[in-house]
């Protein structure tokens, strides 16, 4: 694993990797707005833990 990898783990964006992927599979803009919307998500969702952990 590499030190990138580890770093995105440690703040919980690791799922960032499949959102990247997700871009090169679809087609148009719904493809760029799903993608943005995932990315939302998971950086709300590291934010909490990040909160939380504090």
């Amino acid at each position: 694993m590499t030190n990138e990898k580890r770093l995105l783990e440690r703040a919980g964006l690791r799922g960032v990797d499949g959102v990247i992927a997700s871009l090169s599979k679809g087609k148009g803009p719904a493809a760029l707005h799903q993608a943005a919307d995932h990315a939302q998500a998971l950086f709300e969702q590291a934010g909490g833990q990040q909160r939380a952990d504090a």
